[in-house]
C-alpha cells in the first residue's frame, strides 16, 4: 500500500507487459514512451513472458488492462459465439 501511494505521489505507475515472446529493450523503451504520453505519468515497465498468449501483448497499468493478445481475441470470439 505504501509503494502504491508513493508511486501516485511521484507521478509514476508500474506497468506489466505480458508477451508470448521476449520484448526487446528498444521495444520496451518505445512502449514506455507511448504509455507515458497516454497516461501522463512516468512508467516503470516490467516484462513477463507467457507462451499461452500465443502472440501479441497484454498490458496492465494499475486497473487499466489493454489486451492485444491472440489468446484474448480468441476468448472474446468464443464469448461472442456463445462457446
Amino acid at each position: 500500500m505504501f509503494e502504491l501511494r508513493k508511486s501516485e505521489h511521484e507521478g509514476a505507475i508500474d506497468v506489466t507487459v505480458e508477451s508470448a515472446f521476449d520484448v526487446k529493450p528498444a521495444e520496451q523503451r518505445a512502449l514506455a514512451a507511448a504509455l507515458s504520453a497516454k497516461l501522463g505519468r512516468e512508467i516503470r515497465l516490467t516484462s513477463v513472458t507467457d507462451p499461452e498468449l500465443v502472440g501479441g501483448v497484454r498490458i496492465r497499468a494499475g486497473d487499466l488492462v489493454i489486451d492485444g493478445s491472440i489468446q484474448g481475441r480468441l476468448q472474446q470470439l468464443a464469448h461472442e459465439l456463445g462457446i
